[in-house]
């Protein structure tokens, strides 16, 4: 007998949980308005004060804002002096926001006021239509309520682009207790969500700004979507709006402190191509530019998100340090096959000619100081003196006659002359060079062409 009566009380007891499980549940976020039959509209619009740390790493960013929610209540007398207490509300909630970041300005009962059939309504005909008109003293009337909200919004921000990125931040609203056949959340008009001026006065009216950022559009491409979100859970369906904002990153800071001096450091490593093989400033030249660019990658590291994957610019950085890497490959290559008995042979060839010439020069200086001095118009060829015409000056030596391009005059239509060069003598200049300065020479335009490429493909692609 003991025995029965536990069982019994045990089965009362699950019975009794069950149904308390199941009142809590249906209190959470399944109840409806009184009519079961009564789907409720409520508008909102948003009027944002700020935007601010768009975070890549947390995905998150904050967002301080007015939002104001319309419904028509049929139970409610126009003309009424406030909202009563125990009045039906839609309990909105912002889904994404980060829990225990947010900041609700004005929650109580006292922001919601009576108000006569809204603008966006009484000017839209179809809208119009749908909804009773408001007589002072009958039942049904439209409700506003008005509320400033701050908080840190999860949001997925890919970062793959940055720093050329272009992001929707997205606040999302549903209501905390009605499915979709009580309340369906809807834009209220067509600008529903706007930016606000940040200074009011109107001799400054200093528009919304991101800072970092760049608004697209008029006044922004700030627009509303509305779904219908299901959760397996409840087994039920949610309306929800998502009011999305698209942001464009300003560049110029990373471009100005980061890239610019990346390039010049890659195109200087280039320039050293200039020296000779077997100097070792060649060497030690490109492998500071190496230093230099891991100088900037920490530079870098410090301003840039630090992302589980590669963005632009860390692209960017990853193939300046392989475009380096090969030109130090490049050199150690040039002076392992270098050939130095004629390398250094041709200089000091070069050397004893250079002496030769200035040992021939003074010689004849010399001579020429012995002589008799002759008149401007004369010019001593050994005893001889021989007489110049005053029309024929004596001719200059050409500044190009030594440098391996040639220039030869060209008539003019009025008669004069001017002068251009050739550049005939270059593929002889280019075949008298050792093979190593051959390479040289064909090196620094195609480092620089492929450098440029691939900047301009990493850079210049699309969103």
């Amino acid at each position: 007998m003991p025995a029965a009566v536990g069982r019994l009380r045990a089965c009362v007891t699950v019975a009794l949980m069950t149904l308390l499980l199941l009142h809590t549940a249906s209190n959470v976020r399944c109840d409806n308005p009184a009519d079961p039959n009564d789907q409720r509209d409520v508008f909102l619009e948003l009027s944002f004060l700020e935007i601010t740390k768009v975070d890549g790493v947390e995905q998150v960013f904050y967002a301080d804002f007015y939002f104001t929610s319309f419904w028509y209540d049929p139970n409610i007398t126009a003309g009424s002096d406030s909202f009563p207490t125990d009045g039906w509300v839609p309990q909105l909630e912002f889904i994404n926001r980060q829990a225990g970041s947010d900041t609700l300005y004005s929650s109580d009962s006292s922001s919601i006021s009576i108000v006569d059939t809204p603008s966006f309504i009484a000017n839209d005909p179809v809208e119009n239509a749908k909804w009773p008109a408001v007589i002072a003293g009958q039942q049904g009337t439209w409700l506003r309520d008005d509320n400033r909200y701050a908080a840190n919004f999860f949001c997925v921000i890919d970062m793959h682009s940055f720093p050329f990125d272009r992001q929707n931040v997205t606040i999302s609203m549903e209501s905390a207790k009605y499915d979709i056949t009580g309340v369906r959340l809807r834009p209220a008009g067509a600008e529903a969500a706007q930016l606000a001026i940040r200074d009011i006065s109107a001799s400054e009216p200093n528009p919304f700004q991101v800072i970092g950022w760049d608004l697209t559009g008029s006044p922004s491409k700030t627009r509303f979507e509305t779904m219908v979100y299901n959760y397996p859970a409840l087994g039920q369906d949610y309306s929800r709006l998502n009011i999305k904002v698209e942001l464009l990153r300003q560049p110029a800071f990373y471009m100005t402190k980061i890239v610019v001096g990346v390039i010049l450091l890659v195109y200087m490593c280039i320039w050293v191509f200039a020296l000779q093989v077997d100097e070792a400033d060649r060497m030690m030249g490109t492998l500071q530019v190496f230093a230099g660019l891991i100088t900037y990658l920490f530079v870098a590291a410090g301003d840039t998100p630090k992302v589980p994957y590669q963005t632009r610019l860390d692209l960017f950085m990853m193939y300046s340090f392989f475009v380096v890497a090969a030109i130090l490959f490049t050199h150690g290559t040039l002076y392992y096959f270098r050939e130095p008995e004629h390398e250094e042979g041709g200089e000091d060839e070069h050397d004893e000619q250079k002496s030769a010439k200035k040992a021939e020069g003074s010689h004849r200086s010399s001579k020429v100081a012995d002589a008799p001095a002759a008149s401007d118009h004369q010019i001593r060829v050994g005893s001889t003196e021989v007489e110049l015409s005053p029309s024929a000056p004596p001719r200059k030596e050409s500044y190009h006659a030594n440098k391996g391009v040639r220039p030869h005059p060209k008539v003019k239509p009025d008669g004069t002359y001017h002068w251009i060069a050739d550049f005939s003598s270059i593929p002889a200049w280019y075949h008298s060079l050792v093979y190593t300065r051959q390479i040289d020479v064909i090196a620094v335009p195609t480092f620089c062409l492929i450098y440029a490429i691939g900047v301009a493909v990493i850079f210049g692609r699309p969103y």
